[in-house]
């Protein structure tokens, strides 16, 4: 029969594997994003460069630079 000691260390390992496993999903979460991100920017990119008045938006960004 198992002690409240033995209980109380097997909820805490319990709780150590969810935490590595949000741990686990946040990182790949992270990747999946990072991995999306730079295609997205480059295809905004056309989409705005296509747009009219985009020149001008184009000359207004020399003063910032």
């Amino acid at each position: 029969m198992p002690t409240h000691a033995q209980d109380s260390e097997e909820s805490i390992r319990q709780l150590i594997d969810l935490f590595w496993l949000l741990r686990t999903l946040v990182l790949e979460t992270n990747q999946a994003m990072d991995s999306l991100r730079l295609p997205h920017v480059e295809n905004m990119k056309i989409k705005t460069r296509d747009l009219e008045g985009s020149s001008e938006i184009t000359d207004l960004r020399s003063f910032f630079s």
